[in-house]
Order: C-alpha cells, then sequence, then structure tokens
C-alpha cells in the first residue's frame, strides 16, 4: 500500500463546527492508519507578518519625521509623518510606518536613532533610501486547512488517500494563483493579492480520478489600508501516482451572484 503524508482531521468546537485538514510534514504513515476526527477547540488562522523594499531617491531637506523603532536602539527608525510640500510627500513614495533600511547603500536597519541621523547628515544632498514596508500578513502555508463540517463528515468516512488528494490540490491551487497573479498584472489589478484560504466548503475525487475543489480564500486590494474581501474558488486537479499535483482549471467567483467569474487556468 502507498506511503503519504498524514492527513488529520480535527473538528472545531465553535458555534459553526468546521474542521480542519492538518499535513503532518516530514511524517509518513500507512493509508490504513490515518487518524480519524478529534475533539479540539477552533483557533485562529496563523499568519505571517511580511515587509517589503521601497526603493526611492530623494533630495534634501527629505520631509521626513521619525523615530526610533521599538525600544533598545538596536532597531533602527520608522517614518512618523511626512512634512507638507517636503521632497518625502511629493514623491509619493513614502508613507508613515515605513522602516529606513538603507541610507545610500549603508544598511541603517539596527542603527539606533543619532547613527542614524548622522548617516543622513553625512549623505549627499541627493541620496537613495531603501524602505521596509508593512505589508498585509498573509496565511501560514504550513498551517491545517479549514474545513466545513459536512465534508469533514463525508471525507472521515471515506478512504484516507481521498483526503491526502483534496489537501494535495488545494495547496496547489493556492500556489498557482499566486504565481499568476505575481505575473500578470491584469489578473492582479482585478483580484488583489492572495492572502490565504478560508474555508474548504466542497470537495470530492471524481470516478475519473480528478479531484474538484471549492474553497474561500481572503484577497487583499489595498496594501496600505489592509482592506480585504473573501472570494469563491474553484479548482480541478489530477494527483500522478508519484505525489505529483497539476491544476487543470481554475476560477474565481469574485462578485458571486452577479456572475463575475474570472478564469485563472483554463483546459
Amino acid at each position: 500500500m502507498p506511503h503519504c503524508r498524514a492527513l488529520l482531521l480535527l473538528l472545531c468546537l465553535s458555534p459553526v463546527a468546521s474542521l480542519q485538514l492538518s499535513g503532518v510534514l516530514g511524517h509518513n504513515v500507512l493509508l490504513s492508519t490515518a487518524p480519524r476526527p478529534t475533539l479540539r477547540s477552533c483557533k485562529p488562522p496563523r499568519m505571517q507578518q511580511r515587509w517589503g523594499p521601497v526603493d526611492l531617491t530623494l533630495s534634501k531637506p527629505l520631509g521626513l519625521v521619525l523615530e526610533e523603532f521599538g525600544g533598545g536602539g538596536t532597531a533602527g527608525v520608522v517614518v512618523v509623518s511626512l512634512v507638507e510640500g517636503g521632497a518625502a510627500e511629493e514623491s509619493g513614495d513614502v508613507q508613515p510606518g515605513d522602516r529606513l533600511s538603507r541610507v545610500d547603500g549603508a544598511d541603517v536597519s539596527k542603527l539606533d536613532f543619532d547613527a542614524v541621523m548622522e548617516a543622513l547628515v553625512a549623505a549627499p544632498e541627493t541620496l537613495t533610501l531603501r524602505l521596509s514596508r508593512k505589508l498585509p500578513a498573509r496565511g501560514d502555508d504550513n498551517a491545517p486547512l479549514d474545513v466545513v463540517a459536512n465534508l469533514a463528515n463525508q471525507l472521515a468516512k471515506g478512504p484516507p488517500s481521498d483526503a491526502v488528494k483534496i489537501d494535495k490540490v488545494v495547496r496547489q491551487a493556492r500556489v498557482v494563483l499566486r504565481e499568476r497573479l505575481a505575473s500578470e498584472s491584469g489578473l492582479r489589478t482585478e483580484l488583489g493579492e492572495f492572502l490565504r484560504i478560508e474555508t474548504i466548503v466542497g470537495a470530492g475525487v471524481q470516478k475519473d480520478g480528478s479531484v474538484k475543489v471549492r474553497f474561500f480564500g481572503i484577497f487583499s486590494t489595498d496594501g496600505a489600508s489592509f482592506s480585504s474581501y473573501s472570494c469563491n474558488i474553484s479548482a480541478t486537479g489530477r494527483v500522478d501516482d508519484d505525489g505529483a499535483v497539476s491544476i487543470v482549471t481554475l476560477e474565481c467567483a469574485k462578485d458571486e451572484g452577479w456572475g463575475r467569474t474570472i478564469g485563472v487556468v483554463r483546459e
């Protein structure tokens, strides 16, 4: 019997019951020994904070109001506000909350406030800056996947291999979606950034061996204000005998009920 990644179905004790698909990475077990649902309390989704670089060139006076980031004096400085009419404001590239990482190529991310000020004063009249900007938190890709209760009960009664395939297809659909959003600007403009999988609401292995899944995903449309929305995502995939996964179709129903289905991958 083939080996696979252990897949544990965990029942969430909440007003809206749901289960979680949890891939136990780095452990192989026989399919016949895959555990059945176990009671546990729900936990908030695991999230990962991210920072993105912003490079720009400014001329003095910079028009930046800075303060020390955190405590201890070894975490650099952060932009508190912009001086009206100053170079930073007019550039349109600086936001309050940005952290100053480099001044003319020199790393200042771990310097205290006075040392950063000295570096800025010593820099030429026109200088390059690198800022680190806080991005919307993205879901931990290794975290368990939430599953609605009726689907979880269905999977618990079926062969464990079905749950394994569904887990693989959902995770691969996430990978493909992020790749397409990164490479296709029009798609990214339409959908925004894909942050995390919210809940798997439908899934099954078909007679031809293909796997159909439907889940809700959380997207961010504005990195500055962290506005987000939930989107209905449908995908069809195939899992080869060696475990390789291919996504055959992938669609996002951005405004469900209004007929706005966006094809990301089509046959």
